[in-house]
């Protein structure tokens, strides 16, 4: 697999838990965490560090 589609990535898809809305900094602000089949839930900290990391 050379590219990850989006029928992929929804066959990948087990759940979407979609937290309790809370306010931060005046603004409302709702956690989602996403579970993956054969990963679970990755932890947020992944996703900051894959968007902070320059593209090849």
């Amino acid at each position: 697999m050379t590219e990850l589609t989006p029928a992929i990535l929804n066959d990948l898809v087990k759940a979407v838990y979609v937290h309790k809305p809370k306010k931060v900094d005046g603004k409302r602000v709702v956690d989602i965490d996403i579970s993956y089949d054969f990963v679970g839930i990755l932890p947020k900290s992944l996703f900051e560090e894959m968007k902070n990391e320059p593209t090849q």
